[in-house]
């Protein structure tokens, strides 16, 4: 990814992170950027497109996390650590990610964002399962319940978890930003 492309993304989460995904559009961003609309990249000229950039940004970081973590060999317990570690790093420096993975608002955007979509999840719930059948055939992982229905546990908790982490850094910041009002405010 160009470091143009970065930066794009970065304006781009912080649109989706301030005023929502709804907010987002070509003239937001371009606005955000200081750019005239018709000097943005060909794949921001509307919003499904600046949708499935970040999509793919997405997905790119995460088949990164993946490929790093098979590379490395772990046991399965600490490929599962490794894992959830790094997602955890990544949603807290990139939180609009998790704010467009689980947005009901794309449910409803084009086949393609859909697709992209889906296809994240389908790879982030294979990759799981792959860890928890080799740690149930290493004898590591012992519960009698199916990969499968951990898996989906686990990416449920997992899910909640980031979620209360963000209320909570909302929380945080909007206390924050009353104690630095002035009185006149």
């Amino acid at each position: 990814m160009e470091k143009h492309d970065e930066e794009i993304i970065a304006k781009v989460g912080k649109i989706i992170i301030e005023s929502g995904i709804e907010s987002l559009s070509p003239e937001r961003l371009a606005r955000d950027l200081n750019i005239d609309q018709r000097t943005l990249p060909c794949h921001c000229e509307t919003t499904e497109e600046i949708l499935l950039t970040m999509l793919e940004s997405l997905e790119s970081e995460l088949n990164q996390l993946v490929t790093t973590a098979k590379q490395k060999k772990f046991p399965p317990e600490k490929e599962l650590n490794y894992l959830f570690k790094n997602l955890y790093s990544l949603f807290n420096i990139k939180p609009y990610y998790l704010t467009i993975i689980f947005s009901a608002e794309l449910l409803n955007k084009s086949p393609e964002i859909q697709n992209l979509l889906q296809k994240i999840k389908i790879s982030a719930k294979r990759y799981l399962l792959q860890i928890i059948n080799h740690g149930k055939e290493e004898k590591v992982f012992k519960s009698k319940r199916t990969a499968k229905s951990l898996a989906v546990n686990i990416l449920g908790g997992f899910r909640l978890f980031m979620n209360q982490e963000q209320l909570l850094n909302k929380m945080v910041s909007e206390a924050q930003a009353i104690k630095n009002k002035s009185p006149a405010d």
